[in-house]
């Protein structure tokens, strides 16, 4: 709870950062259909995430222009927090959604092979 209390949650940038995460969350399952689109997505949390580090080193040095606080220590437990962490969340659902799809398409191949074999047995 400290942590909360501690952000304040009505700077911009925040909340923009937040609407960005959101908006990719609702792109993951709006769009469970499409690999190409998983895929885009899946990239995307990774090099958001894979960037964490550089980005904490950025906002470190130049806070003063964006934020009315510090919030990017030697550490990066805001940054993890805040970005990394939903962005992970992200890709589990990303990856969950390619386990379904791949059992999906097992099974629907499993059919096919089955119809094959019964005609051919006729």
């Amino acid at each position: 709870m400290g942590f909360y209390h501690a952000v304040d949650w009505t700077e911009s940038w925040i909340r923009c950062v937040l609407a960005m995460e959101v908006l990719t969350l609702i792109a993951a399952v709006a769009l469970r259909k499409s690999e190409t689109a998983q895929t885009v997505l899946f990239v995307w949390c990774m090099l958001v995430a894979f960037s964490a580090r550089t980005l904490n080193e950025w906002g470190g040095r130049h806070w003063r222009s964006f934020s009315k606080q510090n919030y990017f220590d030697e550490n990066g437990f805001f940054i993890s927090t805040v970005l990394s962490t939903p962005m992970m969340v992200t890709q589990v659902v990303v990856l969950v959604n390619f386990f379904r799809l791949m059992v999906s398409m097992m099974i629907k191949t499993k059919r096919a092979q089955l119809r094959a074999k019964a005609k051919k047995d006729e």
